[in-house]
């Protein structure tokens, strides 16, 4: 009668054993893998903290894609009364991270208050991103030449320009149609160039038919 040589079954057992614990960790070490990489894949939108001086805000956000990989941009600014106005997100540009991109706008002449600075980022692939940041005013810096531009804007189709040459102050158009409309603009924005403004000298004539300009200046 033929036997099993003995020997055959202690190395069958050391050969077989170890193969069970090399194949055991590998789907989980799989998963795991799979799992980081779709998540770093996903569109996201980091915003910086805003950069607030006086009523200025600058605010700045990053999105995790090239720049030609991104189809449109789209940002509001939400007031504490929830009045919601589209501004400007900027022009990306090939941020310092591979293959991401960013953007930075400054917004002028905020009223003091909180804010809410969202950003909706599409992927030209469809994929969209999303983000927002609070971003508060608490000081507010005087607009300048504030009585001279209101009084111009306030004369029929008034409209102001500041600083429109390197020796003027300020400039303001609007449609003469009678010499008293003319004398009329002259008496309410002659004190502003010669007081407030800092002008040293104040006149005006016709730009166009039926047009007049005052110019404020300072040589």
């Amino acid at each position: 009668m033929h036997r099993p040589h003995p020997r055959l079954r202690p190395l069958a057992a050391l050969f077989l054993a170890p193969l069970a614990v090399l194949t055991v960790p590998a789907p989980a070490a799989h998963a795991e893998s799979y799992a980081e990489t779709h998540t770093d894949s996903r569109p996201a939108v980091t915003l910086a903290a805003p950069d607030v001086t006086g009523s200025s805000a600058t605010l700045a956000f990053s999105v995790n894609r090239a720049v030609n990989a991104i189809g449109a941009t789209a940002c509001t600014l939400t007031d504490s009364t929830d009045v919601v106005t589209e501004v400007d997100c900027g022009t990306g540009i090939p941020g310092a991270a591979r293959r991401t991109t960013d953007y930075t706008t400054t917004l002028t002449r905020m009223a003091a208050g909180d804010y809410v600075y969202a950003v909706t980022v599409t992927l030209t692939d469809g994929g969209t991103a999303t983000g927002t940041r609070p971003v508060t005013v608490s000081a507010v810096e005087p607009v300048p030449f504030a009585a001279s531009r209101g009084a111009c804007e306030s004369l029929p189709g008034g409209a102001f320009v500041a600083d429109v040459f390197w020796w003027q102050v300020w400039t303001c158009d609007f449609d003469a149609t009678s010499d008293d409309v003319v004398t009329g603009a002259t008496a309410a924005l002659e004190p502003q160039c010669l007081g407030t403004d800092g002008g040293v000298g104040f006149a005006g004539g016709l730009v166009a038919p039926g047009r007049y300009e005052l110019a404020c200046w300072a040589i």
